[in-house]
């Protein structure tokens, strides 16, 4: 019987630990992720402004900037919020695994139709300089991620 007591003790020890290791690392995944995600945040704002001052937006295209502006944060807060809710509630099966995919993907198409509206919209209001320059802009950025991609 005290063989089953130390035993049963030792298990619910083992057991207290395990759970306590598991809400350390998801306390620190969530604090790095909040850390990761004040960083793209800063990041975005910065090259949105640089863009900003590339394009020298008018003051009667300020408002179709502001709106792809609010397209292009409002895709980095939503892959925020789907990244804490996969962290939260992570599917338990194979299928759940593919339905949850399936959802953050139609979630992040629908957010880039957005962005693609809004910017879409702005463009047709930019003069040929300014779309030279945008062109120019979306061309590096294509390349950078084709280095990255290749692994150059």
């Amino acid at each position: 019987m005290k063989q089953n007591v130390r035993s049963t003790g030792l298990v619910l020890a083992l057991a207290g630990l395990l759970v306590t290791g598991s809400l350390a690392r998801a306390a620190d995944s969530a604090q790095d992720l909040e850390k990761s995600y004040a960083a793209h945040e800063v990041r975005l704002d910065t090259r949105m402004s640089e863009f900003h001052q590339e394009l020298q937006i008018t003051m009667t295209q300020e408002a179709l900037w502001k709106t792809y502006a609010g397209a292009v944060r409002h895709s980095l807060q939503d892959a925020h919020d789907q990244t804490v809710l996969e962290i939260q509630h992570a599917p338990v099966t194979a299928p759940e695994h593919f339905e949850h995919l399936l959802a953050l993907k139609r979630e992040q198409l629908n957010n880039l139709r957005q962005i693609a509206s809004s910017f879409n919209a702005l463009y047709v209001a930019l003069s040929p300089v300014q779309k030279r320059v945008a062109d120019e802009h979306f061309a590096k950025m294509r390349a950078a991620m084709l280095k990255r991609v290749e692994g150059r």
